[in-house]
């Protein structure tokens, strides 16, 4: 699965880096995306068993701007013939780039963040921009040459992937975009309709916000890793395995049964406007119109390959509500729950079902 990137992505942290003096200098195995996918093209049908698939990004089309951008002209008069073993899913196509990255036993990126969406739940991530968005990791690796990065891909192709590999995604992801970050948790409400409340800094945290913006202290970055450090225990590892084995169970529950929205009802939408008419303020359905969140801790799931007895595992599942049953045979996935058969073609979720078996073992 190929996710490209808009350019000004590129041009804008260049710039930035420039202005501070701080320019690696670049170091790309590729001179342009074209040139990525006609290479890509290539490999491709020079085997019998590949098949890419390429997310442009949707911010080039026409329902992200004005007008189509100038180097989605390119690409189209570039790729304009339909190619051999190459799918491409052009900015305006009704399609999720999420329900994609499901199918893909590799995801090649050039800097797009879809990589990081990818390795925080397992899928490997190959990236050929060197010295700009990620660092050559467990989780995703860099490439800075053709021929470097083909040999990567190939070895990358033969693998599975494995809990160990999620496990340092979690943690690349975390690192990424929460060490840098204050916890204004404890003040911002989880409600997105509430727009006529602006949080206050938690007291917890107002002491380091003042000491980074007095100079006392260096960043957040260094607070938080000193922070992360101190909180280490003996147990953190296992809590860790546990929490993310929890997270397996709960993304693959709510994959194949997702929470039913509660809507407004009429009569609140009506009060809410006369309110808003008379007092200027509005009223919130106290998050009953998004999906609660649920604590997936009580279902015990077993991952099975393979066809396996249907009728026994809907006896089972219905006899026991807390049972699940995942039955991966290559991309397809038969998921038992409450005496009822659900199907979805997911590789990652077939990844999930071998990891999850590994780590029982």
């Amino acid at each position: 699965m190929v996710y490209t990137s808009s350019l000004d992505e590129r041009y804008g942290l260049d710039s930035s880096l420039n202005l501070w003096n701080a320019h690696p200098g670049r170091k790309d195995a590729f001179d342009s995306q074209i040139e990525w996918l006609e290479a890509l093209q290539a490999f491709a049908a020079s085997r019998d068993d590949l098949q890419i698939v390429v997310r442009v990004h949707p911010r080039e089309g026409t329902k992200k701007r004005t007008g189509i951008s100038e180097h989605l002209t390119q690409m189209k008069s570039a790729f304009a013939e339909p190619m051999q073993d190459v799918i491409i899913v052009w900015p305006d196509d009704p399609a999720s780039s999420y329900d994609l990255m499901e199918l893909a036993d590799v995801v090649l990126v050039a800097w797009s963040s879809m990589g990081l969406e990818s390795f925080r739940v397992g899928v490997p991530v190959l990236s050929w921009a060197g010295n700009m968005y990620y660092v050559d990791s467990d989780c995703v690796r860099v490439a800075t040459t053709k021929e470097d990065y083909f040999v990567t891909l190939d070895k990358m192709l033969n693998q599975n992937p494995t809990f160990e590999q999620l496990r340092e995604g979690v943690r690349y992801y975390h690192w990424r975009t929460f060490i840098p970050c204050i916890d204004m948790s404890e003040t911002v409400d989880s409600n997105p309709y509430l727009t006529s409340y602006w949080p206050k800094a938690p007291d917890a945290q107002i002491g380091i916000i003042q000491d980074i913006l007095h100079g006392k202290a260096s960043d957040s970055i260094a607070y938080n890793t000193q922070q992360w450090k101190a909180a280490l225990t003996e147990q953190s590892q296992d809590s860790e395995k546990k929490a993310i084995t929890e997270g397996i169970r709960a993304f693959i529950e709510v994959t194949f049964a997702p929470p039913q929205h509660k809507s407004m009802p009429l009569w609140f939408k009506v009060v809410r406007k006369v309110v808003r008419i008379l007092t200027k303020k509005n009223l919130t359905w106290e998050n009953r119109a998004l999906p609660q969140v649920q604590n997936f801790s009580h279902l015990r799931l077993e991952c099975l390959r393979g066809t396996q007895g249907d009728s026994e595992l809907c006896r089972r599942t219905r006899n026991d509500k807390n049972l699940r049953v995942l039955v991966s045979n290559g991309s397809e996935n038969t998921y038992y729950r409450h005496g009822i058969r659900l199907h979805r073609t997911s590789k990652l979720i077939a990844h999930f079902g071998l990891m999850i078996s590994h780590e029982a073992q």
